[in-house]
């Protein structure tokens, strides 16, 4: 099949984000970026990077979909205003995140555009993030990680976590569509395969033989 006939007669291409679009983990980045002068947050790096702590979490994760690392790291949000932190995101995209596009799946999305299809940019990272994202890169529909807001001020807590939870989305997207494609680096996105008609991976290098394991993968692109 040709490039261009790529997504012919899909209806529905859903995208992840972060290792899909762009070379980051979006979430930790921007809260990198927005606490990089705040002693404590940064306390608190070091000690979510202790080899104890990323097995813990890891068990955690896996056994109760529970990332205590990943909210202890939201928690750091707690009172301040949404307009602050949209300002602060921007900044982030310009310095930042903007040099770390992932040219083929760049060539994907447009491809994508231009048969048509509808678009969906699924991600667990978190709301703010997604949300200006999807207007960078023109996709209507977007779901993502909820933060609560009270007063105009986040209240450092998730209201609706997507971590783990994307195949019962897939479920709802898949209802009266003829073809869904799924597009993801995210080795926990594996468990969307049977929701989908095709997958396509784009993985670095040290996860190309977990690609090639998978039953069900459509395409692979190294990245």
């Amino acid at each position: 099949m040709g490039n261009n006939n790529l997504f012919k007669n899909t209806d529905v291409v859903v995208f992840d984000l972060c290792g899909t679009i762009y070379d980051s983990n979006t979430t930790f980045d921007f809260l990198d970026f927005h606490f990089r002068n705040n002693q404590s947050y940064l306390r608190y790096r070091k000690i979510s990077k202790l080899f104890a702590t990323r097995a813990t979490n890891k068990l955690s994760t896996r056994v109760f979909n529970y990332d205590f690392i990943r909210k202890w790291g939201v928690s750091f949000f707690r009172g301040i205003p949404k307009a602050e932190l949209l300002v602060s995101f921007h900044e982030f995209y310009a310095q930042i995140l903007s040099a770390k596009e992932i040219q083929v799946t760049k060539m994907l999305l447009e491809q994508a555009k231009r048969a048509n299809a509808r678009i969906v940019l699924m991600s667990a990272s978190l709301d703010i993030i997604v949300d200006e994202l999807a207007k960078t890169l023109d996709i209507k529909e977007r779901y993502a990680t909820q933060l609560t807001v009270a007063n105009d001020r986040y209240t450092g807590q998730i209201a609706g976590d997507l971590l783990g939870t994307k195949h019962r989305l897939i479920k709802l997207l898949n209802a009266g569509a003829n073809k869904v494609i799924f597009i993801s680096d995210n080795l926990s996105d594996a468990n969307v395969i049977r929701h989908v008609d095709e997958f396509y991976a784009v993985s670095p290098a040290k996860n190309l033989d977990f690609w090639k394991r998978i039953k069900g993968v459509t395409r692979i692109y190294e990245v």
